[in-house]
């Protein structure tokens, strides 16, 4: 199945049927919470897992892991990580629910899927902004 990203124009009672509008909610509301699950690491029954990118657990840089994987039953939340210096500047988040086996990138839209970093010269957060 494919992942659904969020959709700010649905549901939407005057051009869906009940049941197209409450899929379309269903679908917002996953794509909330894969959002919160990706971005604080925290809700409840889901663990999370520091790992190389093969999924070696401990991973070989502690301090820098190249992935984190958040997991609750089937469904994985996957986000890649890419470190300059001691900063992460990209982040790629994908989504499983057949334990990992595939994986669709979350785009948010129109975007290639990459959550792009930056910061000023002494390492303090300037701006978050997908590409």
């Amino acid at each position: 199945m494919a992942y659904t990203d969020y959709v700010t124009t649905t549901p939407d009672p005057t051009t869906q049927t009940p049941g197209q509008a409450f899929t379309s909610d269903r679908a917002n509301q996953l794509a909330l919470r894969d959002a919160i699950v990706a971005g604080s690491g925290y809700l409840p029954g889901w663990s999370c897992y520091a790992e190389d990118s093969n999924g070696t657990r401990p991973p070989t840089t502690p301090d820098q892991p190249p992935q984190l994987l958040f997991s609750k039953g089937t469904e994985r939340l996957q986000c890649a990580l890419t470190w300059t210096s001691s900063n992460v500047t990209r982040v790629v988040v994908s989504y499983s629910a057949n334990s990992g086996s595939t994986y669709d990138v979350v785009k948010g839209g129109s975007t290639n899927g990459y959550l792009n970093i930056s910061y000023d010269a002494n390492g303090n957060f300037l701006s978050a902004v997908w590409s």
